[in-house]
């Protein structure tokens, strides 16, 4: 029984300045994704993907940096998805998104539906493991749900 395993590391963009449309990450995010680059830059990242918002891009950048990676910009789930899945055997990929495209990436990946993420979280990172079954349509999906950083009201 042959399995395609590809794992998947979701997490919304850091903290940013105000809630404008496309507003760049204030000094706590960027402190957040220095950790986040300093926390995962060594388990084997091979694709990045953001929107191609600005927070979401300086949220992987330090990664993408680390790495020496270019960041993929995709902004509609369904695209990142298929993408997702094209990929082969052994890669592991960074998605950073938004409170709206995590869930609805991580559901249509097969995982089971999580709790919405609120607007002042900023701290949750989904690891996602894909199992593909005999190179068919059947896949099984593995969530695990961690905090990491300071929560924004400490």
């Amino acid at each position: 029984m042959s399995k395609k395993t590809i794992t998947i590391m979701l997490v919304r963009h850091a903290e940013y300045l105000t809630h404008d449309t496309n507003q760049p990450l204030s000094q706590a995010g960027h402190e957040r994704a220095k950790l986040l680059a300093r926390m995962i830059g060594e388990v084997g990242i091979t694709d990045i993907y953001s929107s191609d918002y600005l927070r979401t891009i300086q949220t992987a950048g330090p990664l993408a940096g680390k790495l020496g990676l270019k960041i993929s910009n995709i902004s509609e789930p369904d695209e990142l998805v298929e993408q997702v899945l094209l990929k082969q055997d052994g890669k592991k990929i960074f998605i950073c998104g938004h409170t709206n495209t995590v869930p609805e990436v991580i559901k249509q990946l097969g995982g089971a539906p999580i709790n919405p993420i609120p607007d002042s979280e900023f701290d949750n990172m989904y690891i996602l493991t894909h199992y593909t079954h005999n190179d068919s349509e059947y896949a099984s999906i593995n969530v695990v749900h961690l905090k990491y950083g300071s929560s924004p009201e400490q």
